[in-house]
């Protein structure tokens, strides 16, 4: 993964997977929520459409988003490929990530949502926690690690958690890419890579295919 600067306060990422042509680029930004919770999606979802597809013509005051049974979010414009976008939530902040893939995911965790007591066997096998924990000690911050690769591949899935139990999730490779970056493969039982970022106290996790 790579990061390059900041296009005004919406921020790029190159992710290259095994499975894409070529290196997918994602834009993703966060907002501090405000109001409803459509509206903070929409207006993220309009700051993130301007550089991922500029040449659509977008109304604010429009509704962009509509939600399917399982709670993932699809855009009701019309667009010349596929478009994904993904949401999170995290403390006062929504994150949000638009890229032109068949899926995306999304998901940003602080280690503090994790903190003792925490039930961390009802998340989590005991051996993806001691995988994770090889990287950090403290079981607050491998237990953020965790989740977050988790949520953003069943995002992708388009299914949440709805049909599989958390613990079912299983992590089957985690690898250092960089400073505070990581690979993990996840399990959903299908194998999904998904990139993952520790910036401070928080960690992004992305995925996408197509």
């Amino acid at each position: 993964m790579e990061e390059s600067s900041f296009l005004g306060d919406i921020r790029r990422m190159i992710l290259r997977t095994e499975s894409a042509k070529k290196p997918i680029t994602i834009y993703y930004a966060s907002v501090k929520i405000f109001g409803d919770s459509q509206e903070n999606k929409n207006f993220l979802a309009v700051r993130l459409l301007r550089d991922v597809a500029p040449q659509l013509l977008l109304d604010k005051n429009k509704q962009l988003i509509a939600t399917d049974k399982y709670g993932c979010p699809r855009l009701t414009v019309e667009y010349k490929q596929p478009l994904s976008l993904s949401f999170s939530y995290t403390g006062q902040k929504l994150w949000a990530a638009v890229a032109e893939v068949d899926s995306l995911g999304i998901d940003v965790e602080t280690s503090v949502n994790f903190l003792a007591p925490y039930p961390y066997n009802r998340a989590f096998m005991a051996d993806d926690l001691h995988l994770a924990l090889s990287f950090y000690p403290k079981k607050e911050d491998a237990a953020a690690l965790l989740w977050s690769c988790k949520e953003a591949a069943m995002k992708s899935r388009g299914t949440g958690f709805h049909f599989i139990d958390p613990r079912d999730v299983r992590i089957l490779s985690c690898l250092q890419e960089g400073h505070c970056m990581y690979r993990v493969t996840v399990a959903t039982p299908e194998e999904i890579s998904v990139v993952v970022h520790k910036k401070r106290h928080l960690w992004l996790a992305v995925t996408a295919s197509g």
